[in-house]
């Protein structure tokens, strides 16, 4: 029998990667995402390998109905796939709180809310969870506290969760990228919930969506149960933070000042 993954933020960036990789290794790819327009190209693109349903994750009435409805079309659902996120690049004491609740509610309360919706579809095909979370998790980044703290909320949380997951037969996996080049960033709001005109800051090198995808199929089908970044500088960050947090302090305020003038 097929296998089903649901894919949240599947029609561009790191979503579209993971579901033409999955569709390649046979699943059928249930793709959900707010851009209908691009939906259809992707469907195009997959035929009959994939599913779209043009929704707007913040849009309680629209989920919720989204839910009710898939448990009818897809009974057993072998792997969830928490992607779709939204960051901002703004200065924490000027931020609308309008945008952080923004950015908490798509990052954290949405893959809490559809993962608990679709458990009864996990627990029947003893499936898997995969949540992206953040190396920003786990380590400060200047400039996008509300960002931090919804990937910190989101990893804690399935963390937490794992043993009554692991009671239910469901597996999970969590993964912390780096920089991904990916729309993420391109759609970063700013403090005033519109599109940031701040230019992004990064140490290290961006990797490609699809190299980042094939990273979290190894990941999956070795039965990992985290994933941290592949890059140095983030691994190196993530240490210097824990034991030298002075020097994480000095050298990540200065990389990142442009976006805090």
């Amino acid at each position: 029998m097929t296998k089903q993954v649901l894919i949240t933020g599947a029609a561009d960036g790191l979503g579209w990667a993971l579901a033409k990789a999955y569709a390649d290794h046979g699943y059928h790819v249930h793709m959900l995402d707010r851009d209908e327009e691009r939906l259809a190209q992707r469907k195009e693109e997959l035929r009959e390998n994939a599913t779209t349903y043009a929704i707007d994750l913040l849009n309680e009435e629209q989920l919720n109905a989204f839910c009710s409805s898939f448990h009818k079309r897809v009974p057993k659902l072998d792997l969830l796939i928490n992607n779709a996120g939204i960051t901002h690049r703004s200065k924490a004491s000027e931020t609308h709180l309008s945008v952080f609740d923004n950015v908490m509610a798509l990052n954290w309360r949405v893959p809490v809310f559809l993962t608990r919706e679709l458990l009864p579809s996990l627990n029947l095909a003893k499936g898997k969870i995969i949540c992206l979370a953040s190396m920003a998790a786990v380590m400060p980044v200047p400039g996008r506290a509300a960002y931090c703290a919804s990937k910190s909320a989101l990893s804690q949380h399935f963390e937490t969760w794992r043993p009554e997951l692991y009671q239910q037969s469901i597996k999970l996996l969590i993964v912390f990228p780096s920089f991904v080049s990916t729309s993420i960033e391109k759609n970063a709001l700013g403090e005033d919930g519109n599109a940031t005109k701040r230019p992004q800051s990064r140490i290290g090198q961006q990797i490609t969506a699809k190299t980042m995808a094939q990273q979290i199929i190894n990941a999956d089908f070795s039965g990992k149960e985290r994933l941290y970044s592949s890059q140095l500088t983030s691994r190196f960050g993530f240490w210097l933070w824990f034991l030298i947090p002075k020097l994480f302090q000095k050298i990540s305020w200065r990389q990142f000042s442009g976006e805090l003038d």
